[in-house]
Formats: structure tokens, sequence, C-alpha cells
């Protein structure tokens, strides 16, 4: 395989072949539940970014120490073998300053289940289709709050939002009174899953506040939400805190263009994003520039 996002793993011998994942958006669902664990760790700085080639080896080939001696020769060559692959694995993240931080890709949802013996819980489609405006004003709130102060019991509730049963296909809808019955419960379940969803979060989040969407055969740049364009006259700077999403769910309420406040929470998504893009693109025509 000549694909650069992957390195071509092979011994003849025993007729092994595998193409090792080098970044985020190569892995396949299981390669992206096995190694985010390990790149939270290293975001974290619970593991530093050797120990993070080790690891991030085993993750991927999905190896487990072996409790069996080996002769010394043997074990330097198989740990000679995982140092020289863990060195590919620089794709993965970067170096900000002091921080490491991961190249975060998004392709679609990797984690589409997160399952115990007795219950299922399911994911949102692809690009978060079936999310509503509530749900993902929530789930963001949970997001930025790990941001400032990382802890799993976070990650959990960030999952529990979104994740929840299906009925006839579909999962049920989105009540905010349920999330804590079902953070009990998530507990229990497997939290490489959990973390995996936070990636898997974080990603989109990123490709929906500056990425292009095709919409009716034109490109759609949301990033005008969410940004000062060049030319536009910075607003002025307060000295309260903006309340974020839920400021422009409050604009949007006050608007009635979705009706109420709690008929926008459970508006999909993407019809209040085009909606919000339209207000944007309208404010940016008719505003006066800097060298205006």
């Amino acid at each position: 395989m000549s694909d650069t996002r992957y390195v071509h793993i092979e011994i003849p011998e025993i007729g092994y072949r595998y193409d090792m994942p080098l970044d985020l958006a190569a892995c396949n669902e299981e390669e992206y539940i096995r190694i985010t664990p390990v790149l939270y760790a290293l975001e974290r700085r619970e593991i530093n970014i050797q120990e993070f080639q080790y690891l991030g080896v085993y993750a991927l080939l999905n190896l487990e120490k072996s409790e069996m001696e080996l002769p010394e020769e043997e074990k330097e060559d198989a740990m000679g073998n995982i140092a020289m692959l863990g060195e590919n694995l620089g794709q993965f993240f970067y170096v900000e300053g002091d921080k490491v931080l991961v190249k975060r890709f998004y392709t679609g949802n990797h984690v589409g289940r997160i399952s115990s013996l007795f219950r299922n819980y399911y994911g949102p489609a692809d690009f978060f289709t079936d999310v509503t405006w509530g749900e993902y004003e929530d789930g963001l709130n949970v997001f930025f709050e790990h941001e400032l102060n990382p802890d799993p019991e976070l990650l959990i509730r960030l999952a529990a939002i979104f994740f929840r049963p299906k009925r006839f296909g579909k999962r049920i809808i989105y009540n905010e009174e349920d999330v804590d019955k079902r953070i009990k419960r998530l507990k229990s379940m497997d939290m490489r899953r959990i973390i995996a969803f936070y990636f898997t979060f974080a990603a989109f989040h990123l490709y929906l506040s500056s990425s292009n969407v095709r919409w009716e055969g034109r490109t759609i740049d949301l990033s005008i939400i969410f940004n000062v364009m060049p030319g536009e006259k910075k607003p002025k700077e307060s000295e309260f805190n903006s309340l974020g999403t839920k400021s422009q769910s409050i604009m949007l309420a006050n608007t009635g263009i979705f009706g109420n406040y709690d008929t926008l929470r459970q508006t999909n998504l993407w019809k209040v994003m085009l909606v919000l893009y339209d207000m944007r693109k309208s404010d940016l025509d008719n505003k006066p520039k800097d060298n205006d």
C-alpha cells in the first residue's frame, strides 16, 4: 500500500500482514477505540511521547504484553521493532509550546454503540445528521467544561447526552432529564469507547466551526458563524462573559423562527446551523467594514 497514512507490516513466516494507520482519519472503528485512550493520556501528560510510541503500537496492533520470558536477544529484537514502528506515530499529534495536542480529523462517527451485557446505547449518525440543537448545545457546554478542567466524569456525561437506546431503528428523543440515569449505567461500560467519542465530538465541532459544506449545489462556509471575518469591525469587549451557544439559542428563540425555546431545542442541528449562517451572512453583507 503506497498510502502515506499507513505503514505496511509483513511477517512472511507466519503470513501476517497489517497496514498500521498513522493518524486518526486512517483508523477503522476498532483501531480508533484502541488508540484514543492512549492519545488522551498523552494529551493530559499522563505519559510522554516516547511512552506513547510504545503504547500506541501495542494499541494499534492489538498486542498484549506477554508474561512469557523470552531470551534476551529475542526480547531486544522485539522491543527494537516496536520502537521502530513507534517512530512513525508522530502524525497523530503536534507540539505547541509545552503542550502535546492530538490532530483531530472528522470523517464520520467511529463509535456507533456503547454496550453492556443488558443494554445498548447508540450514538449519532455520521456528521450528526440526527442530532438536535439542544443535544448539541448541552454537549458543547460539557465539552468546553472538560477542556478547562479535564475530568473523566465529564466524558461520561458527554457520552450520556448523545448515546441513547433505539426504538423503531432510531435513537429515542433527547431529554436532558434522562442524562443522569444514563451516566450511572455508562460508568460500568467500556471507558475506551467513551474516550473515543470525546475525540469524535471534538473533531466534529472543529469540522463544523471551520469547514465548508455543500448545500443545494453550493459551498457554504460555516466558519463565518464563529469567526470575525477580514475587514469586519471587531465587537467591543465586554467585562461580562458571553453565554456562548446558549446566547445563540436565546437570540433564535426571540426571533420565533423555530418557535419557542423548547421547540428550538428539538430542532435538527443542521437546520439551525443553516439559519444561523443565513442570518450571519445577511449581517456581514450589511455591516460597515473597518476601512469604510
